[in-house]
């Protein structure tokens, strides 16, 4: 079968509240779901950036917006 581990992940409380609200959904799937998702678009993303003439400054400074609009993103 495959092979798991365990991981932990901080959640904000109240969207633990909210979780519970919904105790059928699968949480768990959902967040691998996800998790697949973000691996996949940063495997993209790693591609496209391969192939470009950009440098290495020009990478982490992409980067650097792409961390500040994840954040945005989970503070609402």
């Amino acid at each position: 079968g495959i092979r798991v581990a365990e991981m932990n992940i901080l959640l904000p409380e109240d969207l633990v509240e909210k979780m519970k609200t919904y105790s059928h959904i699968s949480w768990e799937k959902i967040a691998i779901q996800a998790f697949q998702k973000k691996i996949a678009d940063f495997g993209r993303l790693q591609q496209l950036l391969q192939k470009s003439e950009l440098t290495e400054t020009d990478i982490e400074e992409f980067a650097a917006k792409i961390n500040t609009e994840l954040q945005r993103e989970q503070h609402g």
